[in-house]
């Protein structure tokens, strides 16, 4: 890893620390394995965990996943990683363990001035769309329009 990644990846360690108490960059000196991970809870107050792999970081956004709790449903009680990508439900392909990951960020959009706060809100804010649509049945996208 190159110092200018490592000076990031240390700016964003702070950032995220102060923002999100609990959040972390692990990994940070294994590229392959470096990523971002933390609880977040809701207004309601559920606990879920994100976890980031920062691989391609901060040059293309990095996936992100909800690894916790595990399985996540939708509103009639399928398991969200049967869903597969969904416009309305602002999803991309579960991983191989099948944990959804989450939409957050056009590709054509991306710029490396983006910072893992940014990500790691828009997680928090899907968050609390998903737990909308578990509440009443409405897509998320009813609740985050597209860009």
């Amino acid at each position: 890893m190159n110092a200018a990644k490592r000076n990031r990846l240390a700016w964003e360690r702070r950032n995220l620390k102060a923002n999100f108490p609990g959040f972390e960059i692990r990994f940070p000196n294994e590229p392959k394995r470096t990523c971002a991970t933390g609880p977040l809870r809701t207004n309601c107050g559920r606990r879920y965990v994100l976890w980031i792999p920062l691989g391609a970081f901060p040059n293309e956004p990095p996936p992100m996943y909800v690894i916790e709790p595990q399985p996540l449903r939708n509103y009639r009680g399928k398991k969200l990683s049967k869903v597969g990508a969904s416009l309305k439900m602002h999803m991309l392909d579960s991983d191989a363990y099948g944990h959804p990951r989450i939409c957050y960020y056009r590709d054509n959009v991306w710029t490396p001035n983006v910072t893992l706060y940014k990500v790691v809100l828009k997680g928090r804010i899907w968050l609390e769309a998903y737990e909308l649509h578990k509440a009443n049945g409405k897509h998320i996208d009813h609740y985050l329009p597209h860009m």
